[in-house]
């Protein structure tokens, strides 16, 4: 098991057999091997969970400019939306205007 961690192999029972040329069955029957195997093949998953995780400084601040970038485009969006829609009230109010006038003026 030494020579795989210093190797930077992975550990697993296949690993840990195959370089003690040893069964899986023998290392599963070996209370203290197993756990010793177990315990090192849970701190190779968490190093490799927490790399995947951790983000460089360059994602932080690619992810930063693309939030502001965003935040500023949904704010233009949302003035215009609310602009397009008072232009629209103002339209449906000309067209009930010219409604209610057509209305009285017809014979």
């Amino acid at each position: 098991m030494r020579r795989l961690v210093k190797a930077g192999e992975e550990i697993n029972f296949r690993a840990v057999a195959r370089a003690a040329g040893v069964s899986l069955d023998f290392l599963y029957t070996h209370t203290d091997l197993r756990k010793r195997i177990e315990t090192l093949c849970g701190q190779q998953r968490a190093d490799h969970q927490a790399l995947r995780q951790e983000p460089s400084a360059d994602d932080g601040t690619v992810i930063h400019s693309l939030t502001e970038a965003l935040r500023r485009e949904r704010a233009v969006h949302r003035e215009r939306i609310q602009e397009l829609e008072q232009r629209l009230a103002a339209a449906h109010g000309e067209i009930l205007r010219l409604l209610s006038t057509a209305v009285w003026c017809s014979p």
